[in-house]
């Protein structure tokens, strides 16, 4: 089960989750569980999973596979190969695809080079990355567009958006080195990209005069080059069909016992009496309530085995059958028995250390399913984003603070504290017949996030 999992913070009060995973016939479930302290009060009845999902965001994208800037140099690099492909074949859909995605293989390799060497202070690397950097740009430049307006469009794009990426990223590794050969070197090959772009007649970026016009323009480019990857969706409500069917049985149930009432009170009192009005009208009080109870109580069962939502995600490269693959989404509090083993062991060994600390548990599960058969040329991997804001999970959190008492040589000093609270996350990724499990601590406060901190698992 080849799935990485990773969470992190996104800002104060958004926690972010991305898994990467290959393609899978069998469905991948992936849930996460999270362990509420009494204080914050989240609860079934003041959490509801309609505010769950309103604060819910969820993105789908191919990954970006990994290249150094030494394998894009290489003569048979497979990415090269796999674009003069389509110039050769004259697939327009498909070049445009190829040219983009090398675009971010590029930047991703540049930013990702540039930035460690600029941190471990390596000069040799630096100036080698530089040169390579020049021979990607010139072996794109090369390359022969598929006649057409559009594609001499989308070539142009991709361009400006690769040399928009140098400049950008060459200045804020200049901002942070001293003056030297690095320096020297990177401002002359900035320098190069901006005659470049004049005599191409690309928006300037050494222009202050134009510096909302290239933020704008700069957005827009990386859109369209970064748009081959992501899927697009279309969610909708998951077990509508179930739902219609346990509503009419029980709207039968219920008419099958008003027709009861109405032929024993028929028989018993006669037609047109007033035994048999009031037999009748007490028969359809308890059949509108039998039938309200009935759909709840049938339905608040089923829903446990049923998810919330189901998302088509859908490829822009595809025309006839543009469906991909579907996501299911389901949340719900679950009550600690109901946890399996292991998770009730982690459970009991939380509940140890502090009694009774952790009054609710809340499941987000989600079940992923791709076909293996139309994935582009030159990536493997799937992308998943999915943000939690967790503003409204702190709506409790006192704003009290609280005094902290330490002392300091002779002087005794009083610290005004926060009060903050732990909340544990729990992720299980199930898949080929095999559960994985990762445990991590998230501290918060009123003003959100403090910090997250993996630990380790044990359920002994």
């Amino acid at each position: 089960m080849s799935v990485i999992l990773k969470i992190k913070m996104h800002d104060k009060f958004r926690l972010e989750l991305i898994t990467v995973s290959h393609p899978q016939q069998k469905p991948l479930t992936f849930d996460l569980f999270w362990f509420f302290p009494k204080e914050l009060d989240v609860t079934q009845s003041s959490y509801p999973k309609p505010l769950f999902y309103r604060y819910l965001k969820n993105n789908m994208r191919y990954r970006i596979p990994d290249q150094t800037l030494t394998e894009l140099t290489a003569p048979d690099n497979r990415y090269i190969k796999i674009l003069v492909d389509e110039i050769i074949n004259e697939n327009d859909l498909e070049y445009h695809h190829a040219l983009r995605l090398l675009s971010n293989i590029f930047v991703k390799a540049l930013k990702k080079e540039i930035n460690v060497h600029t941190a471990n202070e390596k000069t040799e690397d630096i100036l080698q990355a530089n040169i390579q950097v020049k021979a990607v740009l010139r072996r794109l430049r090369a390359q022969i567009t598929i006649s057409g307006q559009g594609n001499k469009f989308g070539f142009q794009t991709v361009n400006q958006y690769c040399s928009s990426e140098v400049i950008q990223t060459y200045l804020a590794c200049i901002a942070d080195i001293p003056d030297g050969q690095i320096k020297n070197a990177l401002l002359k090959t900035v320098a190069e990209e901006n005659e470049y772009r004049h005599a191409n007649k690309m928006s300037a970026l050494d222009n202050n005069a134009s510096f909302i016009k290239s933020v704008r323009k700069l957005k827009l480019i990386r859109r369209y080059c970064e748009g081959t990857l992501f899927l697009k969706t279309r969610r909708s409500e998951e077990g509508v069909v179930a739902q219609q069917i346990i509503f009419s049985l029980a709207a039968a149930l219920s008419m099958m016992f008003a027709m009861l009432i109405a032929f024993w009170s028929q028989q018993k009192f006669g037609n047109f009496t007033t035994s048999f009005l009031a037999a009748m009208v007490l028969g359809y009080i308890v059949k509108d309530r039998l039938k309200e109870l009935s759909r709840e109580v049938t339905y608040l069962r089923l829903s446990r085995y049923l998810f919330d939502f189901s998302t088509q995600l859908q490829s822009e490269r595809l025309l006839r059958k543009p469906t991909i693959g579907t996501i299911k989404e389901v949340v719900q509090f679950i009550k600690p028995r109901k946890l399996d083993n292991t998770l009730r062991n982690f459970y009991q060994q939380q509940a140890n250390y502090s009694k009774d600390s952790y009054e609710s548990v809340l499941m987000y599960r989600r079940q992923f399913k791709t076909s293996t058969k139309i994935m582009p040329k030159g990536i493997d991997q799937y992308v998943n984003f999915t943000l939690f804001n967790l503003r409204k999970m702190l709506r409790n959190a006192s704003y009290q603070d609280y005094p902290f008492f330490y002392q300091k040589g002779s002087k005794v000093i009083c610290r005004m504290v926060q009060k903050s609270y732990p909340i544990e996350l729990v992720a299980r990724i199930t898949g080929d017949g095999e559960a994985r499990y990762q445990h991590y601590t998230l501290t918060v406060t009123r003003k959100g996030i403090r910090r997250i901190h993996q630990a380790s698992f044990n359920d002994n």
